[in-house]
């Protein structure tokens, strides 16, 4: 567990720092059920917004390199259209779509008796 100390705020108060640990799970749950949707929306997607900003941010100052991934990408798309093998998907289109199921039969009884049932059926 990491050393924890108090740090003081600009009020003055001071509050101490520590890792979560399993024992703040219940106090955790607590929290969080109590919060708006709307609190509870901004408190966790806000996060992912600020990492999108980051990321564009780092793609608009490499531009040049961001633009050669591009070409690279593009490039290697259509290479691998030619050499990766395409007879997967016939050439031919049926316009069906076959499929084989095989269930194991369970047991079953003679059928001598009613074969023989229905030849008499048939016969009359």
């Amino acid at each position: 567990m990491l050393p924890s100390s108090p740090i003081v705020l600009r009020d003055g108060s001071a509050v101490t720092l520590r890792p979560q640990t399993p024992d703040d799970r219940a106090r955790l749950a607590e929290f969080f059920a109590r919060l708006s949707p709307s609190s509870r929306y901004q408190r966790f997607f806000t996060g992912m917004r600020n990492g999108y900003d980051r990321t564009l941010q780092v793609v608009l100052r490499h531009r040049f390199i961001t633009l050669m991934v591009s070409v690279l990408v593009a490039v290697a798309t259509v290479a691998l259209f030619f050499v990766i093998p395409k007879g997967f998907i016939p050439l031919e289109d049926t316009g069906q779509l076959r499929a084989t199921t095989v269930v194991s039969q369970p047991p079953r009884f003679s059928t001598a008796p009613e074969s023989a049932r229905l030849s008499r059926s048939q016969a009359s």
